[in-house]
């Protein structure tokens, strides 16, 4: 069936990404990977965007269900 967001195991390379598009002509503006900031069981759903600082913060809500699960608030910088 392929990997499922939010279960156990890491998300496939180049899976978690933001991605920014021109609205009007739909053409991808920015394209920023989040490999390195995911863990086994990261579900990546809420983004956030401080368009004056150039930042976005991203929600990981970790594994579905689990007793001890890992969140996290990924805080990326889009000048980078």
């Amino acid at each position: 069936m392929g990997w499922i967001a939010g279960e156990e195991g890491r998300p496939p390379a180049g899976g978690p990404k933001l991605v920014a598009f021109d609205a009007a002509t739909g053409a991808e503006l920015q394209r920023v990977p989040l490999d390195a900031a995911t863990q086994p069981g990261s579900f990546l759903n809420d983004v956030a965007v401080e368009a004056t600082r150039g930042i976005a913060f991203v929600s990981d809500s970790g594994v579905r269900g689990a007793p001890a699960n890992p969140t996290a608030v990924i805080v990326v910088d889009l000048a980078t």
